[in-house]
């Protein structure tokens, strides 16, 4: 919602959302017939706007990874009270309605401001791919959502809210910044179009690969207590969890859930995050 009144200047600026990639997507036309697979695509809503990338078919069982690289303009008229963004990436159907995978959400207020005025030059670069991307680092977003099992009503409020999801969907790679000084040639409604770059490998998070070895233990001997005893116990009893998971200077790289049954080992993966 945009301020107004006699004594409130506005401005026009745009919410420019750059959509790299995303990697671990959960199939969603699975079936007996098919490999299955989905066909993604992402959607961001702020302050009244809304704009999607175009959708990607990927197919296959699992680990689904479309590649985007485009970029979502969206005008935000400032000051505005509106300050969250909504981030979904959803499976676009042709004969049903488009399911949602998953949402994350951020902070107009926390997004980096660009107030460099573009030059003439940049902007004919950007026609040909010629320009260098200045925007901030890329980073990836952990989604969560509704097991695949339960879906429809049953799993659409995880599907919407990622703190009320319990199972990993996959991430997704993004960037965004807020230009306060759009070129005069830039369309005043939302749109997408192209990377005006050439995306680079070392834009992208590098990432570090770990091992962890834990050891689970069970509680107390008493009702009540809640701490684990070890006396006259035989250690070989419990159960040794251990995960893989990979880490980034700029954000957690991936997590799953780990799981094991006494006197088992399990493999997956656990989220790290520095900040």
């Amino acid at each position: 919602m945009a301020l107004s009144g006699p004594s409130v200047d506005s401005k026009l600026t745009f919410l420019v959302v750059y959509v790299w990639e995303a990697e671990d997507l959960p199939p969603m036309h699975a079936s007996i017939f098919s490999a299955g697979g989905i066909e993604a695509y992402v959607r961001v809503d702020a302050a009244g706007s809304r704009c999607s990338t175009s959708a990607v078919r990927v197919r296959g069982k699992g680990n689904l990874a479309p590649e985007f690289r485009e970029e979502l303009w969206l005008p935000v008229t400032e000051p505005t009270e509106a300050k969250r963004i909504t981030v979904g990436l959803w499976d676009y159907s042709t004969f049903a309605k488009d399911r949602p995978v998953a949402h994350v959400y951020f902070d107009l207020g926390e997004v980096k401001r660009k107030d460099d005025k573009p030059s003439s030059s940049s902007w004919t670069a950007s026609l040909f791919k010629g320009a260098k991307y200045t925007g901030p680092r890329p980073r990836w977003h952990n989604l969560y959502g509704a097991p695949l099992g339960i879906q429809g009503r049953r799993g659409a409020l995880q599907n919407r809210y990622g703190n009320e999801a319990t199972t990993y969907r996959g991430r997704v790679l993004l960037s965004m910044e807020l230009m306060t000084r759009p070129s005069s040639r830039e369309k005043t409604v939302s749109h997408r179009k192209n990377f005006h770059f050439k995306p680079t490998p070392g834009l992208k998070p590098a990432t570090a690969r770990y091992h962890l070895l834990a050891l689970a233990v069970m509680g107390g001997a008493g009702q009540e207590s809640e701490i684990p005893n070890f006396k006259g116990s035989d250690l070989g009893r419990f159960p040794l969890v251990s995960a893989d998971f990979w880490t980034s200077d700029h954000l957690s790289e991936r997590s799953r859930s780990v799981g094991a049954g006494s006197g088992t080992r399990a493999r997956g993966t656990l989220t790290l995050k520095r900040r």
